[in-house]
């Protein structure tokens, strides 16, 4: 498992939506040991990266890579373009009140891995802003959601997929 917040955020996602790259194993003695990601859980993250954003849901390619990005650079960088539905199990975590990085990216993110059946949960939390996970008064309680999320979705999906049918009425019906 994989997790990050804000720039950490956007590496997570890059490792789950680049697993098994060839192009990216490189060399250095670790080319046997795996790059499988399990399930990501990225805080507050950037996704899209453009070389002149038309909206504020989008960072700006040159932030990171530069003056001279390029938009293929800008493309590779962005996890966005690494959705499909190989991708890891994915919690993200949002304040509504970030200007540093739109709330709109994870839900846009969200979106994305929900159309390929990826499971993904989008917990946004209404006035907080970049870096609020880090508040005493907010840290157990993500804590505790991330726990929860990783045992219904890598440690034992199927306990939690048995109770739910075995529990909710509303469970089986199509």
């Amino acid at each position: 498992v994989v997790q990050g917040v804000s720039a950490g955020g956007h590496l997570a996602l890059l490792a789950g939506g680049t697993q098994n790259f060839p192009e990216l194993i490189g060399e250095g003695g670790n080319e046997k040991i795996s790059d499988s990601v399990a399930a990501v859980v990225a805080f507050f993250p950037p996704i899209e990266f453009r070389l002149n954003p038309p909206s504020p849901d989008f960072i700006r390619a040159s932030d990171l890579l530069g003056e001279s990005a390029t938009r293929h650079e800008a493309q590779n960088a962005s996890p966005i373009f690494y959705v499909s539905e190989n991708f890891p199990p994915t919690f993200l975590l949002h304040g509504t009140a970030d200007r540093m990085v739109p709330c709109t990216t994870s839900q846009k993110m969200f979106n994305a891995l929900h159309e390929k059946g990826v499971a993904v949960e989008l917990h946004l939390y209404p006035n907080h802003t970049h870096e609020f996970v880090r508040l005493p008064s907010m840290l157990s309680m993500v804590q505790s959601e991330i726990v929860l999320f990783l045992k219904r979705v890598v440690v034992d999906p199927e306990k939690y997929e048995t109770e739910n049918l075995k529990l909710n009425m509303f469970a089986a019906i199509d």
